[in-house]
């Protein structure tokens, strides 16, 4: 589980830098067993806080399968063009 959320967070570093976007918070919304690829894994969902300009706030969703990133959704946001 903790590899699960290393790997969750360090993705979301990633996806809000290329997004030019301040990552505030990130949390596990659910866990739970799944086949995935003929093999038991993990399937996880995460709520992320992000800021596009830094007086506000948005939250997004990442949706995992063992350590793979299947889905990330991020409502409509200000783009920060500075």
């Amino acid at each position: 589980m903790r590899t699960i959320s290393e790997c969750a967070n360090q993705y979301l570093q990633r996806y809000c830098e290329q997004q030019r976007l301040q990552l505030v918070s990130v949390a596990r919304k659910t866990t739970r067993p799944m086949l995935y690829r003929g093999k038991l894994d993990w399937r996880s969902e995460f709520l992320f806080e992000f800021s596009s300009t830094g007086d506000d706030c948005y939250q997004g969703t990442l949706l995992l399968n063992g350590l793979t990133v299947v889905k990330t959704e991020t409502p409509p946001h200000r783009i920060n063009t500075h």
